[in-house]
């Protein structure tokens, strides 16, 4: 969840554990530590994947908290 390049697979990836609900416990530490982690700045020369992936960091971050939502 946290180390693939694509922020789609992320939101997948967070959705799918948000759909365990109480199974998902395990993950929340995780969640609430990415939940944290300031807003993704892509930089001065960023990539096109760049721009796309800090455009798709609130749809991640809502993902997140949703995710959060259902396990607790």
């Amino acid at each position: 969840m946290q180390t693939d390049p694509s922020y789609d697979v992320r939101i997948a990836c967070t959705n799918a554990i948000g759909s365990l609900a109480a199974a998902g416990r395990p993950a929340v530490r995780n969640v609430e530590a990415m939940l944290r982690l300031p807003p993704l700045d892509p930089g001065i020369n960023a990539s096109q994947q760049d721009l796309e992936n800090s455009m798709k960091d609130a749809d991640f971050k809502r993902a997140l908290r949703d995710a959060l939502a259902k396990i607790k």
